[in-house]
């Protein structure tokens, strides 16, 4: 439960408290012998430091998931698809795009193989969000729109999903890579009625605000 809760409040950007329960989470697991909880927990801490940009403890609690997985995980475990992600996700925060796009593009291949949907658009949204990086707009604009259409169909016409408005975000910023002015700003609309679910201060969200503050009206 308390890494539960990290893993919300790391949604919800309070990366400090997020950091409290993970960090908690973690002692009780090692305290009782719960392997899955010690990955669980050092997943939210990696999480939480490379969102804060502290990519040294990131990476501090990274390389402990890689050597408690090599005793624990076997081939085709799920858990090496998150490793692979973490592992991606780290790389782009340095900087190292090309390390980023081999563990991403393992992860997705991974993920798949599972025909796990839910897994397919995560996937899907870490390939849009380096492609963005990279200013690769069209595949960036490609893999958003198809975790967008997976994400919606998953909590249904009227659910909200903060996963849902990052892959809008995402698309809307390849949109504008492209010129696409009038479509970006309708993908920050969509990105907007998702993220009514978080608070105000919410980061995320002010982006969206202030992206429909620049767009402005339609063109005509």
């Amino acid at each position: 439960m308390l890494n539960n809760l990290a893993r919300a409040l790391i949604d919800l950007a309070r990366y400090d408290e997020a950091l409290a329960r993970a960090t908690r989470a973690y002692d009780k697991a090692v305290a009782s012998g719960n392997p899955v909880v010690v990955m669980q927990s050092l997943f939210s801490r990696v999480i939480a430091h490379r969102l804060q940009g502290d990519l040294a403890r990131a990476g501090t609690a990274l390389r402990e998931i890689e050597v408690r997985a090599a005793t624990l995980w076997r081939e085709g475990h799920p858990g090496l698809v998150a490793l692979a992600s973490e592992q991606g996700e780290l790389a782009a925060a340095r900087g190292d795009f090309d390390t980023a796009e081999t563990r991403i593009s393992h992860a997705f291949a991974a993920a798949e193989q599972s025909g796990d949907e839910y897994a397919i658009a995560r996937a899907l949204l870490r390939r849009a969000t380096l492609a963005l990086a990279r200013r690769h707009g069209e595949r960036a604009r490609a893999d958003a729109e198809r975790a967008l259409g997976m994400f919606e169909a998953a909590v249904g016409a009227n659910g909200k999903s903060i996963m849902a408005g990052r892959a809008a975000l995402s698309y809307a910023r390849a949109l504008l890579l492209l010129g696409r002015d009038d479509d970006a700003r309708r993908a920050v609309t969509r990105a907007a009625g998702h993220f009514q679910i978080v608070g105000a201060g919410h980061p995320e969200l002010r982006e969206v605000n202030q992206l429909l503050a620049e767009l402005g009206r339609p063109s005509h």
